[in-house]
């Protein structure tokens, strides 16, 4: 099941616009709303350092708000640097929707939502992404049926689920020594300004 080779809408089981709201009231339709902002494309996940909260009547939030394992796709924005079509997955513990630059897509149930994450990943690496850009006035929209007609292969879903565990595990690593190359970094850095103030300073002897 799910083996064989596909376009990209099969593996989506539906998918919904997002909404910006008003601002925040302090009462019951206050929820966090994503932005393009918040995706991590280096772990394809969302970054929790500084969401953003929006008053968006609860009937409308209740009807898009997020399930562990959607997928988010930037259908609006980008740049020349950064084409629109980046995807990410929402794996939060909290009540969330999102904007109106963002589209969420729900993964069919004969898929492994992660596997199609890193699908969607490689296809934005190799820039198939960008056929499917419409660009107006200087912002990139994403024309998400004709994206979604892309055919890719797709092993059968067990399959599928030992990539992206294989993947998820490897990459967590890298991610892992990435960040401990980078406090050594800073922690150089730190070093490197101390001895110079130490030295120019005679609080050390040269």
């Amino acid at each position: 099941e799910g083996g064989g080779v596909v376009r990209l809408k099969n593996a989506i089981m539906g998918h919904n616009n997002g909404i910006w709201g008003d601002e925040k009231q302090g009462n019951e339709d206050d929820v966090v709303c994503l932005r393009v902002a918040d995706f991590s494309y280096d772990t394809l996940s969302i970054n929790c350092s500084n969401l953003t909260i929006r008053n968006i009547k609860r009937e409308i939030h209740l009807k898009i708000k997020l399930k562990k394992g959607d997928l988010l796709i930037e259908k609006s924005g980008g740049g020349e640097q950064q084409p629109v079509g980046r995807v990410v997955q929402f794996n939060c513990d909290f009540e969330a929707v999102y904007s109106n630059f963002i589209e969420r897509l729900i993964i069919s149930e004969s898929y492994t939502s992660s596997f199609i994450k890193y699908i969607f990943m490689y296809l934005y690496s190799i820039g198939v992404n960008i056929r499917a850009i419409k660009q107006t006035t200087g912002i990139q929209n994403l024309d998400l049926y004709s994206y979604l007609c892309e055919s890719i292969p797709l092993p059968p879903k067990q399959t599928q689920q030992q990539i992206a565990d294989f993947l998820d595990y490897k990459t967590s690593k890298i991610d892992a020594e990435i960040q401990q190359i980078q406090t050594q970094n800073e922690l150089l850095k730190e070093y490197r300004q101390s001895l110079i103030s130490n030295a120019v300073t005679g609080k050390i002897m040269v």
